[in-house]
C-alpha cells in the first residue's frame, strides 16, 4: 500500500506538474509513526496525503514558486512543510489559534530550519504586514487576520478548518 501510494504521488505529480515526490521527504522531527523509505528517503502516509493536496492545488493554480500564500488553520504545519520543500521561495503566512501556532512553529522550525521562520514572538505585535520577509514562513494569531484586509497575496489556503467554524466566522 505504501509503495502504491508513493507511485500514485509520482504519477499525479507528472499529470499536474507539481514537484516530483522523489525530490522531497518528510521530517523525522517528533519521531512520527509510520515512517517508511522509498529511494532511501523517509515518507509517511500522512505526508503523501498532504502532497496529493498540493498536486491538486497546483493543477489549478500552477505555482511559480514565489507566491505569497495565506493559510488559515495551519494546524501542525504538515501542508506547509510539503509546499515549502517543493518551492523554497514561497512566502507563507500561517494564521491559527495560539496553541496550534505554537505547535506549527515548533514543527516547522525543526523540519524547515529556523532560518526559514519568522517567529510568532516577532509577529505578535505587528499592526500591519509591511515587515513580511520574502521566502519565509510567518506565524500569526487568528485575531491578527484583519491585517490581511489591504494586503495583497496570491493564494488563500484552508484545507479543513472552515468545517470547524461557525458560519458567521467563515463568512467574515
Amino acid at each position: 500500500i505504501r509503495e502504491m501510494s508513493f507511485r500514485h504521488c509520482k504519477q499525479y505529480s507528472e499529470l499536474t506538474g507539481f514537484k516530483d515526490i522523489s525530490s522531497i521527504e518528510v521530517s523525522r522531527f517528533g519521531n512520527p509513526d509510520d515512517i517508511f523509505e522509498m529511494n532511501e528517503k523517509p515518507y509517511s502516509m500522512q505526508f503523501l496525503g498532504f502532497y496529493i493536496r498540493s498536486c491538486f492545488a497546483h493543477k489549478h493554480i500552477k505555482f511559480l514558486g514565489n507566491e505569497v500564500i495565506v493559510e488559515l488553520g495551519s494546524g501542525s504545519g504538515h501542508q506547509i512543510e510539503v509546499l515549502k520543500k517543493a518551492y523554497q521561495n514561497l512566502t507563507i503566512l500561517c494564521f491559527d489559534l495560539p496553541a496550534q501556532i505554537y505547535l506549527c512553529e515548533q514543527y516547522l522550525s525543526n523540519s524547515l530550519g529556523e532560518e526559514n521562520i519568522v517567529s510568532s514572538k516577532k509577529t505578535i505585535h505587528w499592526n500591519n504586514l509591511s515587515q513580511i520577509e520574502k521566502g519565509k514562513v510567518h506565524f500569526l494569531g487568528n485575531w491578527q487576520f484583519p491585517l490581511l484586509e489591504k494586503f495583497k497575496f496570491d493564494v488563500f489556503w484552508n484545507a479543513a478548518s472552515f468545517g470547524e467554524m461557525e458560519p458567521k466566522i467563515v463568512q467574515n
